[in-house]
């Protein structure tokens, strides 16, 4: 399962970078917009659904990471969006669960009113570290998969060439906890993001 969800991942993946230089090796116009990088961190607020106790509640925590915009010659750039984030749940004070994941959204960015973009796609994360606190004791915990698929979306707003903000929504729908940890329902995780960025170009 692993290995198909990675392998259908890098097929979106090749696909779109492929396609957008399609596009342009097609048409004898230069595209006007370059590669543009960017770096960018904020704070999430996730919790987690399905087969969880029912006192669960919203974690915060934060993420870092990058942002690669890739040009097409169609009505939206690509735009890949690797980071680092933490996610979680907290149970009244006295548990926190809390992941370590290496996110890698690939969305299409859609350019609406001046300043501002939506982007929407999906995403795939691998679990670096697993976490949890329980009565003040940490302990490391084998319960999220190792590679998990979702979707996100979201809008940026670009204060002017190089500060931007942005808000997004994660959601990783059931099931992201393996079934040998006893898992019954299906688990799901839901992410809220707003982050803080600079374009480097």
């Amino acid at each position: 399962m692993k290995t198909r969800h990675f392998s259908l991942f890098l097929s979106m993946l090749l696909f779109c970078y492929t396609h957008s230089f399609s596009q342009n090796d097609n048409s004898n116009d230069t595209p006007t917009n370059p590669f543009r990088f960017a770096v960018k961190g904020g704070i999430n607020f996730s919790n987690n659904y399905g087969d969880v106790e029912s006192s669960e509640s919203f974690l915060a925590d934060f993420h870092i990471g990058a942002i690669v915009t890739i040009p097409t010659n169609l009505d939206f750039n690509i735009q890949v969006e690797p980071q680092l984030s933490r996610v979680g749940s907290a149970n009244d004070g006295k548990t926190i669960k809390r992941f370590t994941l290496f996110d890698i959204p690939i969305l299409a960015q859609i350019h609406t009113v001046k300043n501002w973009s939506f982007e929407i796609g999906p995403k795939m994360a691998i679990t670096l570290d697993q976490k949890q606190r329980r009565n003040e004791a940490l302990e490391t915990v084998e319960r999220l998969k190792t590679i998990t698929i979702g979707f996100v979306g979201g809008a940026t707003y670009n204060f002017d060439d190089n500060l931007f903000s942005q808000f997004r929504i994660n959601y990783s729908p059931s099931d992201v906890i393996k079934k040998d940890a006893g898992d019954t329902e299906g688990t799901s995780i839901l992410l809220f993001q707003l982050s803080v960025g600079y374009w480097l170009n």
